[in-house]
């Protein structure tokens, strides 16, 4: 197995959102490269914002995780 094959099958086990799922990494990796703090959305309408930091350095950035398989039929709306 290589090692392209075993992140891609530990990506498609994370649960889809979540601290602990695909979400959670994500706002972590953010967190890491921005050093700044992310916070997740809680779930039903979130104008396309999964997660968001609070700006205070003037930069406000927002994300939307949307996680596909390359067998996932893609709508341009979804996108």
């Amino acid at each position: 197995m290589t090692q392209e094959s075993i992140l891609l099958n530990v990506l498609k086990n994370l649960p889809p959102v979540g601290y602990e799922g695909f979400e959670g990494l994500i706002l972590k990796l953010l967190e890491k490269l921005t050093g700044d703090w992310f916070y997740l959305a809680k779930a039903g309408y979130q104008a396309g914002q999964d997660m968001s930091n609070i700006g205070l350095t003037g930069n406000y950035i927002a994300v939307e995780c949307k996680r596909y398989d390359n067998k996932t039929s893609l709508n341009e709306r979804e996108i």
